[in-house]
């Protein structure tokens, strides 16, 4: 074994291996390399499902922000730019919110609002708006 074979990637480790995350709300992962002192660092995050939970990486790589869109799962991967064989994923769980659904456009509806979904709109209880209008 040489110096430099001591510090090749062997393994990726997530924080997480099972999540569960009410929709509409972020969780932030993150990726220990293993060994920690290796010198192949470089790593991209994917979601299966972006219906289901998007990724937004740090700059460094280290962390990535899971935002929960709708209701299901999908595994948040991460994978090494320097050998794609090395990996490391996690179970992702969006839970409906208690106070309404999750919509494609992000908007969580409660109490206080209608959606029509023939029309896609989203209007207060109680108010209405011109067909011309908001």
């Amino acid at each position: 074994v040489t110096a430099s074979d001591s510090t090749d990637l062997t393994a990726l480790v997530l924080s997480d291996e099972a999540i569960t995350v009410e929709a509409g709300q972020s969780h932030t992962m993150t990726v220990t390399y293993v060994p920690a002192a290796t010198n192949q660092k470089g790593v991209t995050w994917t979601s299966d499902n972006t219906n289901v939970a998007t990724v937004q990486p740090s700059a460094d790589g280290l962390s990535c922000v899971v935002t929960a869109v709708n209701e299901g799962q999908c595994y948040i991967k991460v994978t090494s730019t320097v050998n794609s064989a090395i990996s490391d994923s996690c179970l992702f769980t969006t839970s409906k919110t208690e106070s309404g659904e999750v919509f494609e456009n992000h908007f969580i509806l409660g109490e206080s609002v209608t959606f029509d979904p023939s029309t896609g709109a989203i209007s207060p209880v109680g108010m209405s708006f011109p067909s011309t209008g908001i």
